[in-house]
């Protein structure tokens, strides 16, 4: 432990054999000021923002594609001809229903 002599520069330090001392007169840290931190959490949330939303398309593609694969086949058993999906309003429903799909997975992605 160091000595200081308030009215000195000269210190006085004892240490054990094969200790390493270690003397630093002074530190200046100039930081980072609170707009330049606020500015990288703004760049680092954007950069993660687009990376989530980007998986969360590709997981509401997934989802839609499994959506399909299960309601489509179930379709062709009543209508061979599909004619429904020529039906503006089911259009509508459909193009709602992957939207929604897809919120749904934004928001869940954004939780984390």
């Amino acid at each position: 432990m160091g000595i200081i002599d308030p009215k000195s520069d000269l210190q006085e330090q004892h240490a054990g054999a094969n200790s390493t001392q270690v003397i630093i007169k002074e530190v200046n840290f100039s930081g980072i000021t609170e707009s330049q931190a606020r500015d990288i959490c703004k760049a680092e949330c954007a950069i993660a923002i687009q990376n989530w939303a980007f998986q969360a398309g590709m997981i509401s593609e997934a989802r839609i594609q499994k959506l399909e694969d299960k309601v489509i086949p179930k379709m062709l058993e009543h209508d061979k001809q599909l004619t429904i999906f020529g039906d503006p309003s089911f259009k509508f429903f459909y193009e709602r229903l992957k939207y929604l799909l897809h919120q749904q997975n934004v928001k869940a992605i954004m939780m984390f």
